[in-house]
Parts: structure tokens; sequence; C-alpha cells
């Protein structure tokens, strides 16, 4: 429903030119850095992973590496505020944005606009809003994964820097909005189960 929002918002303002996503931005993958090296993966240098990349803004990762690390892998240091999109595996499509300077393995894209006529908060809600044509257009190429030449080919449509603003307020908005229902449906959740327990266990009981 929620991406559904999004396409329309994105998509609504018919004047709007469209450009490729390549000719706006710089777009990197990252890389693994070497398993056998224990060190590597004792730095403080977030890594992000494409089965952290969930549609949601990343302020940490669940692993990290050195710099050494950095300087021995084609892992790069991408800057808070990128947008990333994974690439391969059970997320491949979905996107996320970047809270923090980290780094990303091969299976996520990273992309920054390199033009003032494009916002990055835009360019995710874009690339949001059309992550299913993204996948159609992976499965029609024949191939398994997305790669990044499939997402720089990808149109978008560009309207004026403060339409592009609006836009991305109010589907920020929405997204708060959805955010804090979810934690509070998961609090009831929990809860319910917590006095389950007690009901069954015997730790509380009911008068009638």
């Amino acid at each position: 429903m929620l991406d559904a929002l999004m396409q329309e918002e994105v998509a609504m303002n018919t004047s709007a030119k469209w450009i490729k996503i390549g000719d706006a931005c710089t777009a990197h993958a990252g890389g693994t850095p070497d398993r056998s090296q224990k060190g590597y993966y004792e730095g403080g240098i977030p890594w992000v992973k494409s089965g952290e990349v969930k549609g949601d803004d990343i302020f940490q990762t669940d692993e990290s590496i050195s710099e050494e690390a950095v300087s021995n892998s084609s892992a790069k240091i991408v800057p808070s505020g990128s947008v990333l999109v994974a690439m391969y595996g059970a997320t491949a499509g979905q996107t996320a944005r970047l809270r923090i300077d980290a780094t990303t393995n091969q299976a996520v894209l990273s992309l920054n606009s390199n033009t003032s006529e494009l916002s990055n908060d835009y360019l995710y809600h874009s690339v949001t809003a059309f992550k299913n044509q993204l996948l159609l257009t992976c499965q029609g190429s024949g191939q398994p994964n997305l790669s990044s030449g499939l997402i720089k080919v990808l149109k978008i449509p560009l309207p004026d820097p403060l339409v592009q603003h609006r836009i991305s307020s109010a589907l920020d908005s929405v997204r708060h909005r959805v955010s804090a229902l979810r934690s509070k449906i998961n609090s009831a959740k929990s809860l319910k189960s917590l006095v389950s327990a007690d009901l069954l266990s015997g730790r509380k009981r009911v008068s009638i």
C-alpha cells in the first residue's frame, strides 16, 4: 500500500521531465573483505549487507570492518544520506537511506545525486516507487539479480526541486506514521503474549 502511494505521488506530476538515474547520480557497489582475515572485521567502520536494506533508514549495522579491510578490498566508504539499493538475494530491489558514513558489500549499490536538480530524498522515494518495475526489468533480461547497469537506466520523473521537497516530506510523514503504528501493534502483541502466558500458567487468575 505504501509503495503504491509512493508511486502515485512521485509520478503524479505529468509535466516533469524523465531522466535516467545514471545520468544524474554516481553509483558504487561495495565489496566483502577477506573473511579469513579476522582483523578485517574488528574495526569501527559500519558495513552494510544486502539483507539489511529493508526500506528503513540505516543508523547501525550488524558488522563493522577496519580501515585495513577497506584498503584491501573493493569496499568503499559512502557518505550519510546515500540511497542504497539491494541487488541480490531476498531483499533485491529494496531500498534504504544511509544515516551514517558506512561501507557496503558487493550486493548493495549506493546512489548519490550529482546535480542540484535532484535531491537524495526524492531519489530514494523514486527508486522505492519503481521497485517492481526494476524487478520486472531484471526478470525480462534473463538475469537472476539486479545489476548496477539495470538500476542506472531506470527512468524517474524529475519535477522542480520544490515539488520534490513536498513529495518527499509527505511520504516521509506517512512512513513515520506507519512505523509508529507498527510499533504499537508489536507492543500490543507482546503484551497479549505475556498476559496469555500468565493466565495459562496460573500466575494470574481471572475472577468470574
